[in-house]
């Protein structure tokens, strides 16, 4: 019980009972307190080990000024034990807030880690973007309590857009699309936090959008990859909000998680394209069409029914070449490119 539970009140215990016993006594209540404090030490309880040392040093003052100043030791002890008392409720006090305080961070980096694990899980599994911006707004939720969550990207013209988000109405979304903080071609964008909106001036020309939208603390988080900005991780509260260390290195590190999935499922992307669409057109190449149209003849032959393939060509092509070059070439086949998508 002595070590489950508060340890002072047994020694306030025992020093009741040793207060109503000769003085002679007195070396065996302090052998006791040794004995006490050892076994703690040997247990590795620090906490009990403390307390102990604690409530022996506050009753032997006790007694010392009590026998110093001519009361009778019986008082002494008892003074002593009240000395203890307050002592010992400090230290279990302490202890207890400590420990609250510890179970906090233990288990919520338990958690914050473990949200971690599945954000690098969706991500390995991530078969489209779309799948990639979703882990990343889950994992905002989880590992850092946001209230609302986006993440946009550059688009081919070098304007931030938004791929994906949560609790974000349309106006706002309009209103703020394009904003970012940092250029295009910044080396090294940095985390942009404001713990409260209405305090930052840089904001001025949005905070009304963001009043309206309810919004009281947000972040700008960057997604770089290989020296790339590719776009930024937006976070929001709806009340102030302080980021202590602890939720920048997190912003950080799933910042860098969704950066890199967001790069290779475009790298990926690009590659499958390339293999059936032409570089210079964007059409689809002769890969695609040999795929197709096995698929529409198969298709054709099941149904009973005709299958025509209309073929284009375009008269004096080789002369733009050999007259204007090969850029302007070039230039004519985008053109009739963009024309012919533009109709069918």
């Amino acid at each position: 019980w002595f070590y489950e539970s508060t340890p002072f009140l047994d020694i306030i215990a025992v020093s009741l009972i040793l207060a109503s016993l000769p003085s002679t006594v007195y070396p065996i209540w302090a052998v006791y307190l040794l004995v006490i404090f050892g076994a703690s030490v040997s247990r590795r309880s620090s906490y009990v080990a403390v307390l102990t040392a604690a409530c022996f040093a506050g009753h032997s003052a006790a007694v010392a000024v009590h026998v110093w100043l001519g009361h009778d030791i019986a008082w002494s002890y008892i003074a002593g034990a009240w000395a203890m008392l307050a002592l010992g409720g400090y230290f279990a006090s302490t202890r207890s807030g400590f420990e609250r305080d510890l179970y906090v961070r233990v288990h919520g980096s338990e958690a914050r880690t473990r949200a971690l694990y599945e954000l690098a899980d969706a991500l390995g599994r991530a078969d489209a973007q779309d799948a990639v911006y979703a882990a990343a707004l889950a994992s905002l939720e989880r590992t850092l309590g946001a209230d609302r969550g986006a993440v946009l990207t550059f688009d081919a013209d070098g304007v931030m857009r938004f791929r994906a988000w949560k609790g974000l109405s349309p106006e706002y979304r309009a209103a703020v699309e394009g904003h970012s903080p940092w250029a295009l071609d910044d080396p090294k964008p940095q985390q942009i936090l404001v713990p409260d909106v209405h305090e930052d001036p840089n904001l001025a020309g949005l905070i009304d959008v963001i009043d309206s939208e309810g919004v009281r603390a947000l972040g700008f988080v960057p997604l770089v990859s290989q020296g790339h900005l590719l776009g930024k991780l937006m976070i929001y509260y709806d009340a102030p909000h302080a980021f202590g260390e602890e939720e920048v290195a997190l912003l950080a590190t799933i910042a860098s998680h969704i950066a890199y999935a967001v790069e290779r499922r475009d790298s990926e992307e690009n590659m499958a394209k390339m293999a059936y669409h032409d570089s210079l057109t964007g059409l689809p190449n002769r890969n695609l069409l040999r795929d197709r149209f096995a698929m529409a003849l198969a298709q054709a032959r099941r149904e009973v029914r005709p299958l025509a393939v209309l073929s284009l060509d375009l008269d004096q092509f080789k002369q733009v070449n050999d007259r204007a070059g090969h850029a302007a070439g070039d230039q004519a086949l985008q053109e009739v490119a963009r024309r012919l998508v533009g109709k069918l």
